[in-house]
């Protein structure tokens, strides 16, 4: 989905308009992991799991079925 999001806001030449929030919380042997997408400053995605990469993953899907 990243990969996806990417390529379609390259098309759109919105690529440099994204940034991502992403931060961990709870316990460093049990961590959940906060990932946020947002595209010229409004929020298009969001999501947490356990690994950072899916934490991405689905909050890069979300943005892209929003956009």
């Amino acid at each position: 989905w990243r990969m996806r999001l990417n390529n379609y806001l390259q098309e759109c030449g919105e690529r440099d308009n994204v940034t991502w929030e992403i931060y961990m919380s709870g316990p460093q042997h049990r961590p959940t992991w906060h990932a946020t997408v947002y595209i010229r400053g409004y929020r298009y995605g969001m999501s947490s799991a356990r690994t950072r990469g899916t934490a991405k993953e689905e909050a890069a899907r979300q943005a892209l079925l929003a956009l």
